[in-house]
């Protein structure tokens, strides 16, 4: 397996995960959804972790960077609100 490959294998199993995970905690936060997903991630790929990487594997999620659509997303967004609330 090539490392490419398993990234995009590491992106799977996360799309796999973080929807199962998100249900079962609805209404954590996002970096705590992630803490979880990373915990599940090792176990599915069995690699060892810790409580340590799972923790900054949460705290990380400021540091992502955004999808090339949400800037243009989150205008439209707003524009809509704007008009909803001044009805």
């Amino acid at each position: 397996m090539t490392t490419l490959d398993f990234t995009r294998f590491q992106a799977l199993t996360f799309d796999r995960i973080e929807p199962l995970v998100e249900r079962e905690h609805p209404g954590a936060p996002y970096s705590e959804i992630i803490r979880i997903v990373h915990r599940a991630m090792a176990g599915a790929l069995q690699l060892p972790t810790s409580a340590d990487e799972q923790a900054a594997f949460g705290d990380s999620v400021p540091d992502w960077p955004a999808f090339r659509d949400s800037s243009e997303a989150l205008k439209a967004l707003s524009k809509r609100v704007l008009r909803s609330s001044l009805i």
